[in-house]
Order: C-alpha cells, then sequence, then structure tokens
C-alpha cells in the first residue's frame, strides 16, 4: 500500500479596514509568503470613512499561521503593524 500526506490549496481572504489616507496594506504570513495591494473598497457611515483593503494567499498546509498587516501612506511600510492568528483545517 502507499501512504503519503495529502494537500490542497486553501484559499484564504484578508481583509484590512484603515483610514482614507492609507494607500497600501502589506499581509505577511509566517512560512507563505508576503501579499501587498492596493485593491480597496471605500466605506462611509456618517462621518467615518474607511478603506477595505483585500488580498487573498493560498495555502497548502493546515495549520497555524501568524499574519501580520502593515499600511503605507505612500513611500513604504510603516514599522507597526497589526498581527492576528488563523487556523487552517482539512475537512
Amino acid at each position: 500500500s502507499v501512504t503519503g500526506v495529502q494537500t490542497c490549496a486553501l484559499p484564504i481572504y484578508l481583509k484590512a479596514v484603515t483610514d482614507t489616507q492609507k494607500s497600501a496594506v502589506r499581509f505577511e504570513i509566517d512560512g507563505v509568503g508576503t501579499y501587498d495591494t492596493t485593491s480597496y473598497d471605500s466605506e462611509s457611515q456618517g462621518d467615518n470613512n474607511v478603506r477595505i483593503f483585500s488580498a487573498s494567499a493560498t495555502i497548502s498546509t493546515p495549520g497555524t499561521y501568524t499574519v501580520r498587516a502593515y499600511s503605507s501612506s505612500g513611500g513604504g511600510y510603516s514599522s507597526d503593524y497589526r498581527e492576528f492568528t488563523i487556523l487552517v483545517r482539512s475537512e
């Protein structure tokens, strides 16, 4: 018999909400890669205006991953970031 590890590409959809001064967001996923995006949707409610940046990544191995999100107002990304953890499970 043949045994092995079966993997599949699991899509991960990343979103970051920023103020309207930001022009780009970088998502870093430990062990996976870096994803830069300038694609955003604008939303407002009353006087509160935001930009929602979106990116997608593919993770092939189930596990726990740390994600860091950096923003840019032009001229490079901030050294400040927000961090969160995602859990990717196989069915």
